[in-house]
């Protein structure tokens, strides 16, 4: 995953394009840790329903970690 997918996504179809292609894929701990370290880049396009999704089903394959607590790790940092 590259810094230059979120950096280049400046409207809501391009987050749903990338939050759709990131929820295809199978991350580890360190991968969604990654995702976690990003945060700041996607955290306002989290509003649109679709998006939050996609990223909910991200960190439900992890299974290690639930979507509460990746926003509670996402926002004490």
């Amino acid at each position: 995953m590259s810094n230059t997918f979120f950096a280049c996504a400046s409207d809501i179809r391009q987050w749903e394009y990338i939050s759709y292609c990131l929820s295809q894929l199978t991350f580890t701990e360190k991968g969604l840790k990654k995702l976690i370290d990003n945060f700041k880049m996607f955290e306002h396009a989290l509003s649109e329903d679709s998006v939050m999704n996609h990223f909910k089903s991200v960190i439900s394959k992890v299974g290690s970690i639930r979507f509460d607590d990746f926003v509670g790790l996402t926002f004490a940092k």
